[in-house]
């Protein structure tokens, strides 16, 4: 598993993948913006390369099937040669990738890097500690990869984040039955090896793509927790307004929340705190509302968990660049709102991150946030449009059909 001097250490490799699953094409629609002026033109024309797509065509996700590999850090994946295998791994920095390289050749000369025979599925990315790119990005990562595999006796590596994010990764997995003794998770740096490493790559790239199947875990999340608990819809969170962690010292924060708050309140909407609710309550909160408003940020990614046709108003900095919470919305099938805001800050490299005070949004969220209709009960809990052909797009990859290739794992 491991060689004494490596000469071939610190290069760039690519791989075929072992599996192609096919992304199913979608249609999308230019988002609805109130204040779409506050936007300054680069962002704008930058989010209007997805906005103005139409209709993203069907493409491919590949799952590469490695037969032995090092993985450290978020997701920088090494063969056994600590060739950098390129196309299975993130972005990283050459000083990035010499101290990964160190740290391997110095567990192995020690006999301390822990080695696995058992497949392992890479269930991390960089950005491990958002909440949001877990949801979209590593938990897809880890029911693929393991649909993929073939077998249920894998391991599945998440990466140590701070607690509040490792208590929703743990009752994730949880949900969906998998035991607590199966999730690995290694210390920041700590290098691992496994005899057979599966990774799932392409599910999003950051800003232009979301693929359908990025929404996959989310799906079986909701359906495992009402096969558990029931009661959704509940009529408690029929319309809900998410707060912005108040306290937490840090950007896009609502400087008029507490008046917003308060208004909603008397259109009927309870205020929640995703920060402070486990992640089986935000999914019986969020799959059971009608109308969802909140500041934009890592919690509202829980509109995956709604029911199509529900509403979402999106408050914005104006100079907010994103289309995240678009991309969802699309794939969900949601009635979604962005309301753009004046900012304390509009200059500067980070500029976006500045909060939103009184002004040019409240009237716009009033005028939005009419009384829900009153049969809104009858409305299906799940449309999972999509679902279907999503799952059947797994099973035909695996099985080589419908044009789809598997090839056999090689180095």
């Amino acid at each position: 598993m491991s060689e004494t001097s490596w000469p071939r250490a610190g290069r760039r490799v690519r791989v075929e993948p072992a599996v192609l699953l096919p992304s199913p094409a979608f249609a999308s629609h230019y988002p609805r913006v109130r204040n779409l002026e506050l936007i300054d033109p680069g962002p704008r024309n930058a989010m209007e390369q997805s906005w103005k797509r139409g209709v993203f065509p069907a493409g491919q996700i590949e799952v590469f099937d490695l037969p032995g590999a090092y993985v450290i850090d978020e997701c920088l994946v090494l063969d056994r040669h600590l060739q950098i295998i390129e196309n299975a791994s993130d972005i990283y920095s050459e000083a990035e990738i010499a101290r990964a390289i160190a740290a391997i050749q110095a567990h192995e000369a020690a006999h301390t890097l822990p080695h696995y025979d058992r497949p392992g599925i890479v269930s991390k990315r960089r950005a491990a500690n958002n909440y949001g790119h877990f949801l979209m990005e590593m938990l897809p990562m880890a029911v693929l990869g393991q649909l993929c595999a073939g077998t249920s006796d894998v391991w599945y590596i998440v990466h140590h984040v701070l607690a509040p994010t490792l208590d929703a990764v743990f009752r994730a997995f949880r949900l969906l039955g998998v035991p607590m003794s199966r999730v690995l998770v290694p210390t920041w740096s700590e290098p691992v090896w496994f005899d057979r490493l599966i990774i799932v790559r392409g599910l999003t790239s950051h800003g232009t793509f979301m693929s359908p199947l990025a929404l996959f875990g989310t799906e079986r999340l909701v359906q495992a927790l009402i096969a558990r608990d029931g009661g959704i819809p509940d009529p408690r969170y029929e319309r809900i307004f998410v707060r912005r962690v108040p306290g937490w010292g840090r950007g896009r924060d609502m400087h008029n929340e507490e008046e917003v708050a308060r208004r909603l309140g008397t259109l009927g909407f309870v205020d929640i705190e995703p920060g402070v609710m486990s992640l089986e309550e935000q999914i019986h909160a969020f799959a059971s509302a009608r109308h969802v408003v909140g500041v934009v940020g890592a919690a509202m990614t829980n509109i995956a968990f709604c029911r199509p046709a529900t509403k979402v108003t999106m408050l914005c900095p104006g100079t907010f660049p994103d289309t995240f919470f678009w991309y969802i919305a699309t794939h969900r099938q949601l009635d979604y709102l962005e309301i753009r805001g004046d900012q304390t800050v509009t200059e500067g490299l980070n500029s976006w991150e500045a909060g939103s005070p009184s002004g040019s949004p409240t009237s716009s969220i009033w005028r939005r946030c009419a009384p829900a209709p009153a049969d809104w009960r009858s409305v299906p809990l799940r449309g999972d449009v999509g679902s279907g052909i999503q799952a059947r797009c797994i099973a035909d990859a695996w099985r080589g059909q419908s044009g789809t290739s598997r090839r056999r794992p090689g180095r």
